[in-house]
């Protein structure tokens, strides 16, 4: 239902698009992983409530909606972000700056959150629900709350961030050698996890997001509606914002590190692969 971009990884160039179980990138496989976006999360929403005909219908316009302003309004920002990258790798030495920039500006891709305007539609939707389906809807978010903390106590942060590092690189073609793999796994381990802090919160979200469903005819349903709708991502604070921050810096450094080990004929080929993908993303945009 949140939608939320969960570990470090998720914070990778456009990630979110794409499906690391194919061989490799394509033009072709983010057209149609793109077109997906919308439905899957439509499909998200509509799981875990079951829905009448009508309020199908109307999930169905939000997202129609929600999808033609992220394709206007998203694309062009991730397209030239992509382009900037690229045009780093190519550099003998990838700007620390310029991917620093470029994690941060993608924490949490799709930023659905974002599209402002559409949200009284979805306060709608919400101020409609039958106390069933607030009940399900409850036991649906408690559920994955339970699947989160359950799957952070049985993977690492290192082995997820090695392992994860190591398939976006064979994803674009470019994959790791020994040395770089050596690389990786040494600074994995100096990531701060911050997991537990990301499932507190969601779960701090959505015990907030089911009392308010629950007083449907309170006076302030649409503007609370709004304030959590519009606030769905993880929010960091003091010392950890500082954490937050040093492990993008981190991230950021790691990847020019191991970059700039490649040598050139795979970071143009690295510099290629980003570039189709800023070309494709403004394709789409302009469609």
């Amino acid at each position: 239902m949140k939608n939320r971009i969960n570990n470090l990884l998720k914070l990778l160039v456009l990630i979110v698009f794409f499906s690391l179980s194919a061989c490799s990138y394509s033009p072709q496989m983010l057209k149609e992983t793109y077109s997906e976006l919308g439905s899957d999360f439509g499909n998200e929403i509509k799981q875990t409530i079951d829905l009448s005909a009508t309020q199908n219908a109307k999930v169905d316009h939000y997202i129609s909606e929600l999808m033609k302003w992220h394709r206007q309004n998203k694309l062009p920002e991730y397209s030239q972000l992509l382009s900037h990258v690229a045009s780093s790798i190519q550099q003998p030495k990838p700007s620390v700056v310029v991917f620093q920039k470029a994690l941060m500006t993608m924490q949490d891709v799709p930023h659905f959150d974002q599209a402002r305007h559409l949200t009284p539609m979805m306060a709608d939707i919400a101020n409609g629900l039958s106390q069933a389906q607030v009940s399900q809807l409850e036991k649906s978010l408690k559920s994955e709350y339970e699947k989160e903390k359950y799957e952070i106590k049985a993977k690492k942060l290192p082995r997820d961030i090695t392992q994860g590092y190591a398939q976006l690189f064979s994803f674009l073609e470019t994959p790791l050698n020994a040395k770089q793999k050596k690389t990786l796994k040494d600074e994995s381990v100096k990531f701060y996890d911050l997991r537990w802090y990301e499932l507190q919160y969601y779960e701090s979200w959505y015990k907030r997001f089911i009392s308010l469903l629950k007083k449907p005819k309170s006076p302030q349903f649409r503007a609370q509606f709004a304030k959590l709708w519009n606030t769905r991502e993880t929010r960091y604070t003091g010392a950890v914002l500082q954490k937050h921050q040093q492990n993008i810096k981190r991230q950021a450094t790691l990847l020019t590190t191991l970059i700039a080990s490649f040598d050139q004929e795979k970071k143009n080929k690295l510099a290629s692969k980003l570039q189709s993908m800023s070309n494709t993303l403004s394709e789409l945009a302009n469609r």
